[in-house]
């Protein structure tokens, strides 16, 4: 059953732009009123603390203080213990913070002891390094970050122009703590009439700090994101022009090419009636954020697309879309998306993992103004990665509604 906080996957009338994401969630508190989930915790957690709803119970002396509660996985210097943010009598229990965040984003109630916890008592184990900031946003957020709240704000370029976007790290709510700026990308229409994204990590677009691109095909259902590598096809021209060779050859060569950071599939549903369909695949990585295998695919059959159409997954993760919820009452699809998202659009979405959908959403991405859209990420994803597959759900589709 869903939450009043549900938002519509259908489009919405617009309403007025606010000054910063920040100034739109503290105006949200406080005139909203509170959800029945809030009110439910509230009087768990006054029963919970009752002397006269049950007998005191004993301590729970038989917790395992060397593995996680959830995943029964050790702890380890990677994945290190976290305090369970239980109000009852779980005191001293410990779990990864990965796992409780994705507990907490299907049950309010503890894992153990099926008491309140308290979600808004959680920091992350680690934070972002900002030192190197084109390092950090083509790494993988670290596994024991949590859940990365971002937002993205569509910028308007001048008449005639394509909307330009830029991607901020959220200051935490109730905080001095600035927002912090990380990705702004570009958007050029190439002489194919296909979509190309240069993605840089200044406002300014700086050519020198550009990280990586994302193109689409003519449809605008399949965008690929690489790194600032070359085309193989076009090394082999010049090859072909300059040595009479038609091949890519052996050496340092292949590091010229392009690496290919990941897909995203969007399935034609223009003649029929629906929400949108998506598929993800990154290159599969662990939990120190190394990839098991780079891909920089030297011949079209190794392209991520093509082997997402074979089902050809080795060493990729998949990824597809929440599927929505129809409301009868509504007459319109709809997403649980915990408050975050206030504006009903197309381009609402959820993020799963496949295989391992108990790990929550892996991406979650809405509208909260005209031009102004929360973001909010996990490992395996990076910030490149995440904020790529935003575009593309941003981007016009002649294939899809």
């Amino acid at each position: 059953m869903l939450s009043p906080d549900s938002v519509h996957v259908s489009i919405a009338p617009a309403m007025a732009s606010p000054r910063s994401l920040r100034e739109l969630e503290q105006a949200s508190v406080l005139s909203l009123p509170i959800s029945p989930r809030s009110r439910i915790c509230a009087s768990a957690a006054a029963v919970h603390h009752s002397p006269a709803a049950a007998p005191a119970r004993e301590p729970l002396e038989s917790i395992d203080d060397n593995c996680c509660l959830i995943c029964m996985d050790d702890f380890s210097e990677r994945r290190k213990p976290y305090p369970l943010p239980c109000i009852g009598a779980c005191t001293g229990a410990s779990v990864h913070y990965r796992c409780i965040m994705a507990w907490l984003g299907q049950s309010g109630s503890c894992p153990l002891c099926r008491g309140p916890c308290d979600p808004l008592a959680m920091e992350p184990t680690q934070t972002l390094d900002f030192a190197d900031l084109k390092s950090t946003v083509m790494r993988p957020v670290p596994l024991d970050a949590g859940i990365v709240r971002c937002y993205v704000k569509q910028v308007y370029k001048g008449l005639f122009k394509q909307y330009g976007y830029e991607l901020y790290l959220q200051g935490r709510i109730g905080t001095d703590e600035p927002d912090q700026f990380l990705l702004a990308a570009k958007k050029q229409l190439r002489k194919n009439m296909t979509a190309n994204y240069s993605i840089y990590t200044t406002q300014t677009c700086d050519e020198n700090t550009r990280v990586g691109r994302m193109g689409s095909n003519f449809l605008g259902t399949v965008f690929t994101m690489y790194d600032n590598g070359r085309d193989p096809q076009k090394i082999a021209k010049i090859q072909d022009a300059g040595n009479g060779l038609d091949t890519l050859g052996p050496g340092d060569n292949v590091l010229q090419i392009r690496e290919e950071l990941g897909c995203c599939t969007y399935e034609a549903n223009r003649t029929s009636v629906g929400p949108r369909k998506m598929r993800v695949c990154i290159p599969d990585v662990d939990e120190a954020g190394r990839s098991s295998k780079i891909v920089r695919p030297t011949n079209p059959k190794d392209r991520i697309v093509n082997r997402m159409s074979v089902g050809e997954l080795t060493d990729l993760i998949k990824f597809i879309n929440r599927e929505p919820v129809f409301r009868e009452d509504l007459g319109a699809y709809c997403l649980d998306f915990g408050g975050r998202v206030s504006m009903a659009s197309v381009k609402n979405f959820q993020l799963i993992s496949s295989e391992d959908p108990s790990m929550g959403n892996v991406l979650q991405f809405g509208r909260v103004a005209d031009d102004m859209f929360t973001m909010d990420f996990q490992w395996p994803l990076s910030p490149f990665q995440a904020f790529a597959i935003c575009l593309s759900s941003c981007d016009t589709k002649l294939a899809c509604v």
